[in-house]
């Protein structure tokens, strides 16, 4: 075993993981929009594109569709017309919860394959080469820093 071999296998994983999310997945960029209008309520794009870490461009086009998807409503801000506002919509709420449910089933089902000794081992390996790649990855914005500490 080589490190091609290990990192095949992290691919090979990555893989299932989003193959076993279905054809009707919106994507992982909904989820993490839908959490964190959740988390901070109605804000302006221009934020919450910082907190994703996103450029505006990009997170206004996924914006539309999640709005034409009746997942989210956009409207201007009434202190300054020119600040856009997005907020979370009953059905974007029930989106968000459906998505919540799948991946809890999901890791549920998945963490039957190994032990609670191997479960441990895993974690401690995972935890080690994620501390490994922190090191020689640039930082992250503080702002996400921040907003990933709480779990979305």
């Amino acid at each position: 075993m080589n490190e091609k071999d290990i990192f095949d296998e992290l691919d090979r994983i990555m893989r299932l993981i989003r193959r076993s999310r279905g054809k009707d997945h919106r994507g992982r960029g909904h989820r993490r929009i839908l959490e964190a209008i959740t988390a901070q309520g109605t804000m302006p794009t221009r934020e919450l594109a910082e907190i994703l870490d996103v450029r505006p461009s990009s997170l206004n086009e996924i914006l539309g569709r999640m709005e034409e998807d009746g997942l989210i409503i956009r409207s201007r801000s009434e202190s300054d017309q020119r600040v856009v506002l997005a907020g979370i919509t009953e059905a974007g709420t029930a989106e968000l919860q459906r998505i919540r449910e799948a991946e809890k089933a999901f890791r549920t089902k998945v963490s039957d394959v190994l032990t609670a000794e191997e479960k441990e081992t895993f974690m401690r390996l995972a935890q080690k080469f994620a501390d490994g790649l922190e090191e020689s990855v640039p930082e992250e914005p503080e702002h996400r820093n921040r907003f990933e500490r709480r779990r979305l």
